[in-house]
């Protein structure tokens, strides 16, 4: 196949695929045979297996697996490789804590170096601040090395505006 022929075959890819995008459901039944049909004639008929996102539920996923069907097999049915099917349960099935919580699930400690301030304010010691947090002593003096916060400071300078005033 010659150069501006794939050219051209391309750009009718392009083309259905924006129309794709907008198209009617019956429409769009049409444009993927079409998709089809280009592709194969990139390909020269091999059966190969374009990079493509995954549309599966969770549900589909686990009826499949209920009727004992292996990740390749399910490959299969939505025309995509295994490892597609591998990266999909990673995200799907076997999800990976979110940015909220730490790698035991439990939710990540936020605190703002204000409400840390208003708690000094309040005569609080770290240990109060940890028992009302419900984290550890070494979590908070973490997060006090982080944000670069020292109760003593906060306390000196809390008391130095009192005496101004």
């Amino acid at each position: 196949m010659e150069k501006q022929e794939r050219m051209e075959i391309l750009f009718k890819i392009d083309q259905l695929l924006f129309e794709l995008e907008e198209a009617a459901p019956e429409r769009k039944e049409e444009i993927e045979v079409e998709l089809q049909h280009l592709g194969n004639c990139l390909t020269n008929g091999k059966n190969v297996k374009f990079v493509q996102s995954l549309t599966m539920t969770l549900e589909e996923y686990k009826q499949y697996k209920e009727k004992g069907l292996k990740d390749k097999e399910i490959a299969e049915i939505y025309n995509v490789t295994a490892s597609a099917v591998g990266k999909w349960k990673d995200k799907h099935v076997f999800k990976k804590p979110s940015k909220k919580t730490g790698k035991s699930g439990r939710e990540r400690f936020e605190m703002s170096v204000e409400e840390y301030e208003n708690y000094i304010r309040l005569g609080m010691i770290d240990t109060q601040i940890c028992e009302r947090k419900m984290i550890a002593n070494a979590t908070l003096h973490r997060w006090k090395k982080k944000h670069n916060v020292s109760a003593v400071a906060i306390r000196r300078k809390y008391k130095e505006s009192l005496n101004i005033q």
